[in-house]
């Protein structure tokens, strides 16, 4: 068993570890003179907020309960595993120290989901990962495995008294794939405490040994289960063939399971009828503002990301950030490098929705990033926001132009600069102008 490598100093902007103190240490809006003579209060930094006194306050209320190396509490239930040094990576539970509200709402994308940002800060860092290194191909966490999948198999949370080999680093970590991650220690031992709640069918398809892992994930899915139910299950190794099952970590564990269920749900939606009208949804949540335009069409997918300057990864820009990722109607055959997760989040909302209502269409999802998005919390944000804009009624067009004013109206950024920057949407306003000019030629 070998603990994670202790710093042997804090971080500081000298010595900065976390990649978004980093970003921050590196641009010309933000650094030690510019803290030093602001000290969090006049927002020298153009953030809402200070992101290192957000930090503080987040460890601060936890720090009597951390000053030891035994800890009792709830598991959301849920398990993280990372990515660095893989294949030989650090795993483990996580158990919250904050006994305060319901223990789901620590993990579940669906109850954290309309939270301001300091309160999703709260509840992550409120939790701590006793870790253990460990080789993925075993998908087994040494003696501690048989208790770690109940807990992530069960549907309830569960109690855990864990031994740690020193007291928890007091630390938050950022990812723009993942949720903030919070207080972490090498653990020593560990007991669950109560009965798992496991149901029929979970258990049937974990037990099921000739189903390869994207099967299982499609099938549970299907099933009913939530994507970070079914992500947690695939991330802990405990779908697929016996031997080819392995721990997954879980930034890659995320991506994975939203593509593999998006190409379910996009083969079921190609053989549906095109939708009639034009519809266009929308949504705002942590600064993200989404505009989603469904268009009579074939399935096809184009997603904006948009990142205003002062945003987390735009310091030193002058003007917006647009990229955009699209696909045609056989689907994406490399990786959407540009936007990351964030695509393939989009992606599976909007194929949701199609599915739900029976009807395919070209997809345009356009998010627009604001300062005020001043801290990462994981591309569940974008699934969870496409989601909640689809559920609201729609507005419904004749054609394109009508609704791009529509849409402009509440976007920062110029309809131009989206239309310039993308491939689909292009491609749709050409295509209508083409069909107008042969109603013209026919009458």
């Amino acid at each position: 068993m070998h603990s994670p490598p202790r710093p042997s100093t804090p971080q500081s902007w000298t010595n900065p570890r976390c990649l978004l103190f980093r970003e921050w240490s590196t641009t010309y809006a933000i650094n030690e003179d510019t803290c030093l003579v602001c000290k969090g209060s006049r927002l020298l930094c153009g953030k809402p907020r200070c992101p290192i006194l957000l930090q503080l306050e987040a460890v601060q209320p936890l720090t009597p309960r951390l000053q030891t190396t035994t800890l009792v509490g709830p598991s959301p239930p849920s398990l993280f595993v990372g990515w660095r040094r893989y294949p030989s990576v650090f795993a483990g539970p996580l158990v919250i120290a904050d006994e305060t509200e319901n223990p789901a709402a620590f993990d579940d994308p669906r109850l954290m989901f309309g939270k301001p940002l300091p309160e999703i800060v709260r509840l992550r860092t409120a939790m701590v990962r006793p870790l253990i290194r460990t080789h993925v191909s075993s998908a087994r966490l040494g003696r501690f495995a048989e208790m770690v999948t109940e807990a992530v198999l069960s549907t309830k949370p569960l109690d855990m008294e864990v031994a740690l080999t020193r007291k928890p680093s007091l630390r938050v970590i950022y990812s723009s794939v993942a949720q903030p991650m919070g207080p972490s220690a090498p653990i020593n031992n560990l007991a669950v405490i109560g009965n798992p709640v496991i149901p029929r069918r979970v258990d049937a398809i974990v037990q099921e040994d000739s189903l390869p892992a994207t099967t299982a994930c499609q099938e549970l899915y299907d099933a009913g289960y939530d994507f970070h139910y079914v992500m947690r299950l695939f991330s802990a190794g405990l779908l697929g063939r016996p031997r080819a099952r392995r721990l997954v970590p879980t930034r890659w564990s995320i991506t994975a399971v939203d593509d593999t269920i998006a190409r379910r749900l996009a083969e079921q939606v190609r053989s549906y009828p095109q939708l009639q009208d034009i519809e266009l949804y929308h949504g705002e949540y942590v600064g993200n503002h989404v505009e989603i335009l469904f268009v009579p069409g074939p399935w096809t997918f184009e997603q904006f990301e948009a990142w205003a300057p002062g945003a987390i990864w735009t310091q030193a820009a002058k003007q917006p950030v647009i990229v955009a990722e699209h696909e045609g109607r056989r689907g994406r055959t490399s990786y959407a490098l540009k936007e990351g997760g964030g695509y393939y989040a989009g992606r599976v909302a909007a194929l949701e929705k199609l599915n739900a209502l029976g009807r395919q269409a070209t997809c345009i999802v356009i998010r627009e990033i604001s300062e005020e998005y001043y801290v990462p919390v994981g591309v569940w944000e974008v699934r969870e926001n496409v989601r909640a804009a689809l559920r609201k009624p729609p507005e419904r067009f004749s054609d394109m132009r009508t609704a791009l004013e529509a849409a402009a109206g509440r976007l920062r950024i110029p309809m131009d600069s989206w239309i310039n920057a993308g491939t689909v949407l292009r491609s749709l306003l050409v295509q209508q102008r083409l069909d107008s000019f042969t109603r013209l030629r026919t009458l």
